[in-house]
């Protein structure tokens, strides 16, 4: 994490060092993790920022590939649709209201995909029982993390591959909607 703010910093370091306390050694006032980064890792790291512009340019091309697939285009989140920023090409995310019958007969045919966001994280155990849980409706953050299915997105993900991934969704929308692909 990058940060000007320096109070924000330092709540990282001590999320980062198990949520130990800025004063005192051995105590623990806030939930954190052993989130230190190895030698290794930070070697890693420095070498793809170095690369970054032509890791992005890669992702990014696949995304564009994925949006020229109208079925995949027609479900893509509407961040792919802008034209305002650029998607960094962690996930290509499409929402589907069958989505778990379309993530089956993707996993079938050999196509790994991620469910990101399931379930909401008012339904995670750790949510439940800290005090700051939220008692309001959740109904569209519901909906948003049942219908999401991130698609495989690597440099390597030639447009064959998209068609291939594009065709075997489509097939699987029109079997569970009597031959319309829906949304």
């Amino acid at each position: 994490m990058v940060t000007d703010n320096p109070d924000l910093a330092g709540r990282l370091r001590r999320i980062r060092n198990h949520g130990e306390s800025a004063t005192q050694k051995y105590q623990w006032d806030i939930l954190g993790s052993n989130l230190r980064m190895t030698d290794i890792a930070a070697c890693l790291g420095l070498s793809q920022i170095r690369r970054r512009h032509q890791i992005l340019g890669s992702r990014r091309d696949v995304i564009h590939r994925y949006m020229d697939q109208a079925v995949l285009a027609q479900f893509a989140l509407p961040y792919y649709h802008s034209t305002s920023h650029q998607p960094n090409g962690f996930t290509f995310t499409v929402r589907l209201q069958n989505r778990n019958r379309v993530q089956r007969k993707l996993t079938e045919a050999g196509v790994e995909t991620r469910v990101m966001w399931y379930p909401c994280l008012d339904r995670q155990p750790l949510y439940k029982v800290l005090p700051f849980r939220s008692g309001g409706r959740l109904e569209n953050a519901r909906s948003f993390s049942e219908s999401c299915l991130s698609l495989p997105l690597h440099a390597r993900l030639r447009t064959r591959d998209v068609c291939r991934i594009a065709a075997i969704l489509e097939a699987a929308m029109c079997e569970s909607s009597g031959g319309k692909a829906i949304c």
